[in-house]
Parts: C-alpha cells; structure tokens; sequence
C-alpha cells in the first residue's frame, strides 16, 4: 500500500509521528505536508493538494490530519470518488474500509493519542473492502446528487 499524507499547522507532530511509522513498516509514504506548525494555512488546501496527488497516482491512499479532523473530512468529500472517513479508533477506520471503501482517513491530532492514531492507521490500511452486499451501498453513495 502506498500512502500519502498531508496536515495543517495542528498536524504536523501527529503527521510525522505517523511517517515515521509507517516507513518503519515499509509503507511508500508521500509526505505532502505541512511542515511548519507556526503556519496559518488554510485545511481545505492542503485537502485539495492531497486528492490532486491520489488522483494521479493510482494504488495509494491518503491521510489528512487537522486539528480536529472535521474540516478535513469535510472539504476531502466535496470530491468526485473521494470516500474519506474521519476515525478516531481502530474499529471506526476498519468500518470505514470494510463497508464503505473509504480512500481517505481524517484525523484529529487534538482528539487522539499518538498510539491511537498509529492503530487507527494500521486498521485502516490491513482492511479490505468487504464488498457483497456494500457494492450496491457504494454505487449509490458515488452517484452524483441531484437537488
């Protein structure tokens, strides 16, 4: 599994707790940042710059990491086949994968522990998909809205 990962100026400690992590484990990690926790910058750019990245490189999922996850989670799904889910344990981010297929998972570094987070990610890259009867869930909640 390939991984990319982005964070506001909250995240960058979770962030570089979990890549250092996760290259321990020998995951390819895409640090997209942010770098800088003096910054001021704004979630749903640094949201947008990850789903550009997953959009061109297939095979890898993402991490947002924000404060509290909620403006991240938010902004990732305004895009077309994005599914991220914002987890705080590993049983939550196992669901969002097993039933929902999710691609993206949001976390909060305000909200969880680093050895939460860490298991949080873990559960959500060893969980597959289950498929069955989520296919048809899935093809509906991919479908375009219309008001």
């Amino acid at each position: 599994m390939r991984i990319a990962i982005a964070n506001d100026h909250a995240g960058v400690e979770l962030k570089n707790i979990l890549v250092q992590n996760l290259k321990e484990q020998g995951v390819v990690v895409e640090d997209l940042g942010d770098h800088d926790p003096s910054a001021n910058d704004a979630f749903a750019e640094i949201a947008d710059r990850l789903i550009s990245y997953l959009k061109t490189h297939e095979h890898t999922y993402g991490i947002l990491v924000c404060g509290s996850g909620q403006g991240m989670v938010m902004r990732a799904n305004q895009h077309p086949g994005i599914r991220a889910a914002l987890a705080w344990t590993a049983d939550v981010a196992a669901m969002s994968r097993c039933h929902s297929d999710a691609n993206v998972l949001c976390l909060g570094a305000r909200v969880i522990s680093s050895a939460d987070a860490i298991a949080t990610v873990e559960a959500f890259m060893n969980t597959e998909f289950e498929g069955g009867r989520h296919i048809p869930r899935l093809a509906k909640l991919n479908a375009p809205i219309t008001d």
